[in-house]
């Protein structure tokens, strides 16, 4: 949703972008939030339960371009169906060099091959919005918003004697907030000096979880159990001492993204994507294994950290769109492109 609404909102002008939904998602939030307020007839609803009906839908239009901005699940009903002799891009928003295990890798190297070969076909990776990334395909740099309402009050009320560390977006048990509550539960000096914030909607594995550790851990541990616009997201992340990035799932992570941009130091933890971008962004972020211990350190070391770090140069919503929706065919430029101008 996030990046459908980005090309209807950031298109240039005479560019005319129609984004189709399922209609099974009539009634989520996430579909008004992002979708809410574009121009009459740029949203429509139908049934995308089979790639019949999508390629039905598709052709309905008459498109010069058609982009499926979450394109790994679509190559291969693409690869058996084809859309005809419409111009189609996919995103793909995972390496298939850092699928596991190998037959899975292969098996999607080969996939991504075979649909790049087909004529109408074109197929990039998301890669991070700073930094320099090695690539086979070609890339489109993560889109990074970092608008803040200065006149609005932060969501949720912080302790400012406090470090506070903070895990944010759509919180899943994938993003272990209960791991990182535990790492600070067991240093006394976090325990003691620093709070984490978790903000964002809440699996309600996580929410239970959370309720326990605040009401028995003595951690301080402040939750917002809501969907979050891009500026409350944004200014959470301004303000917090630390962002904390710990998964194991590899792609590029726009907290990562957003707290670089806003010069927010960074702890990640886990996947080897999350290590490269702390390469990329050396003096703002660290990384360490997925573990209460490498976790605790890295978050004890943020405890004396001065100065914040300068702030990444990024790419924003308008160069993503340009660059999916672009005249030119796809291509790579260079086996090292950076993904920012």
């Amino acid at each position: 949703m996030v990046f459908a609404s980005i090309l209807a909102r950031h298109a240039s002008p005479g560019t005319r972008v129609i984004v189709t939904t399922s209609d099974e998602r009539r009634f989520d939030p996430l579909v008004e939030m992002h979708l809410g307020g574009l121009a009459a007839g740029s949203v429509e609803r139908a049934d995308l339960s089979t790639w019949s009906a999508i390629a039905g839908c598709a052709r309905s239009h008459s498109p010069d371009l058609v982009v499926f901005p979450d394109g790994d699940r679509y190559l291969l009903p693409y690869l058996a169906h084809g859309l005809g002799p419409t111009r189609t891009r996919f995103l793909l928003l995972r390496d298939p060099r850092s699928a596991r295990p190998l037959w899975r890798r292969t098996a999607k190297n080969y996939l991504v091959r075979l649909v790049s070969s087909i004529r109408p076909a074109e197929v990039a990776l998301l890669v991070p919005g700073f930094g320099v990334h090695d690539v086979r395909l070609p890339s489109i740099p993560d889109p990074i918003d970092v608008e803040i309402d200065p006149t609005a009050p932060l969501p949720v009320a912080l302790d400012p004697s406090k470090t506070w560390f903070g895990i944010f977006g759509a919180v899943s048990e994938r993003k272990n907030a209960e791991l990182v509550a535990r790492s600070m539960i067991g240093s006394p000096r976090l325990r003691r000096n620093a709070g984490l914030v978790v903000a964002g909607r809440l699996a309600p594995a996580v929410r239970a979880v959370l309720s326990s550790l605040r009401r028995d851990s003595g951690l301080e541990i402040a939750v917002l159990d809501r969907l979050l616009t891009s500026r409350e997201l944004n200014h959470l992340i301004k303000e917090v001492s630390c962002v904390v990035v710990a998964h194991d799932n590899d792609g590029p992570s726009g907290i990562f993204g957003k707290a670089a941009a806003l010069g927010t130091p960074v702890v990640a933890a886990g996947a080897q994507s999350l290590r490269a971008d702390t390469l990329s962004w050396p003096h703002g972020s660290s990384w360490c294994q997925l573990d209460e211990v490498s976790i605790a350190a890295r978050l004890e070391a943020e405890l004396g950290r001065g100065e914040r770090p300068a702030p990444c140069q990024v790419g924003g919503p308008t160069l993503f769109a340009q660059r999916v929706l672009a005249e030119a065919a796809w291509a790579v430029e260079a086996n090292h492109e950076r993904s920012h101008p």
